[in-house]
């Protein structure tokens, strides 16, 4: 159908890069979301890992879950030009324990043991 199904953008700035992504509603709930992210987290260096940031708003259940999915961790709230965000950071242990679940999930799920 030649439809994109979403975008990842990294947004470098002085201190951090934030990591950002929006999947076509057709795409949304399947998993390609969280596999794309892991994808490209897993060819970043851990130097470059580590400088990671996510902003959402606070409703936004289904980005703030991704995040945590794939490794990131809570810093906080704040406000950017009166609208409210809350801001993640990627962490290094959760990332392995995420990383190692998907892995087994999938040995599990193809059979493998």
């Amino acid at each position: 159908d030649n439809k994109m199904m979403g975008v990842i953008t990294l947004d470098r700035k002085r201190k951090y890069c934030y990591l950002g992504y929006h999947f076509h509603p057709d795409f949304q709930g399947k998993g390609f979301a969280v596999r794309s992210v892991m994808g490209l987290l897993e060819n970043m260096d851990e130097a470059r890992r580590e400088t990671m940031r996510l902003v959402s708003h606070p409703d936004n259940k289904a980005s703030i879950s991704l995040a945590e999915k794939v490794g990131f961790v809570y810093v906080g709230r704040r406000r950017n030009k009166g609208i409210p965000e809350v801001v993640y950071r990627f962490d290094s242990l959760q990332w392995e324990s995420r990383r190692l679940q998907a892995l087994r999930s999938k040995s599990v799920s193809s059979g493998a043991v």
